[in-house]
């Protein structure tokens, strides 16, 4: 990742209530819109999305990020209108929507699959990305994804071995019982490189690092018991126990210094530095408490 300055980036989300006014809008809903964007994508964490975070957006300096990573050479800019209508609340819904609806079809027998199997042996994060580059190969093959069960992701410690030990299911159709080669394939997925990233004809102007982190908010939809395991997490860490009432957050990540020895960092920073890259950030937003996980 190369950027121009090297202050966090940080992507937000609309407002509720223009939430709301563009899903009635465009798709003549009458349901409020947090019903609307959870039974049509299960993601619980949109109502999430309010005016807090256009406050912060609009307080900060204009940035860019360039990610250049083999044929990938990408530009953003928070201040876009590009950007903004990308990574736009109503874009995320829509997305989420189509992602559920090829991988939930009303009838399985007529379509053509991926089996997702044989997951790599390395950290959770970059097992996960390399399932995430599985099913978007599944994807650009008009296939369904599913996951061989019992998985050997070394995380998944439940019956089935995959990412659905913590994850809502991938789709409701079952697992194809032979494998042919034409309407069932299988994708490994620990090999997930992006060196030519591959779209469905919906997505195919879109910018790589929207579609990844897309296929990954899908992936990652909490199921009933993780969720019950976060919200308790946070029931003992905030006070009042309530994810609603400390919103808005920002996530900063904290590259490891392994990345150093495999080149991929020139040099490990401490955590004063990582913080002081956005200390001034945080005095101009109001923001007072910082969570460390």
């Amino acid at each position: 990742m190369n950027t121009t300055d090297i202050k966090p980036l940080i992507a937000y989300l609309s407002s509720n209530a223009i939430l709301q006014e563009e899903l009635e809008s465009n798709q003549q809903q009458s349901l409020h819109s947090f019903s609307f964007v959870y039974n049509t994508t299960h993601l619980w964490s949109m109502r999430l999305a309010d005016e807090n975070y256009y406050r912060i957006v609009r307080r900060l300096p204009c940035r860019t990020v360039n990610y250049i990573d083999h044929s990938i050479n990408e530009t953003m800019n928070h201040c876009s209108q590009t950007t903004i209508n990308e990574f736009s609340v109503k874009e995320t819904v829509n997305t989420q929507k189509w992602f559920y609806e090829h991988q939930h079809p009303v009838d399985c027998s007529n379509k053509k699959f991926a089996i997702i199997h044989n997951h790599a042996w390395s950290g959770i994060g970059s097992t996960i990305h390399q399932v995430v580059w599985a099913f978007g190969e599944a994807l650009a093959q008009n296939r369904i994804a599913v996951y061989e069960t019992p998985g050997n992701w070394v995380y998944g410690d439940c019956k089935f071995g995959t990412l659905d030990c913590f994850f809502l299911p991938i789709t409701n159709c079952s697992i194809p019982s032979k494998v042919d080669g034409t309407r069932t394939i299988r994708i490994p997925a620990n090999r997930g490189h992006w060196e030519k990233p591959r779209y469905p004809d919906v997505f195919q102007n879109r910018t790589f690092t929207w579609y990844r982190s897309q296929l990954l908010f899908y992936l990652m939809r909490y199921n009933a018991q993780t969720l019950a395991h976060v919200q308790h997490l946070i029931a003992q860490s905030f006070h009042p126990p309530s994810v609603d009432l400390h919103h808005p957050y920002i996530a900063l990540y904290v590259r490891r210094s392994d990345k150093v020895t495999g080149k991929e960092m020139s040099q490990a920073y401490s955590l004063s530095q990582y913080f002081n890259l956005f200390d001034n950030d945080t005095h101009q937003t109001n923001i007072t408490t910082i969570y460390f996980n």
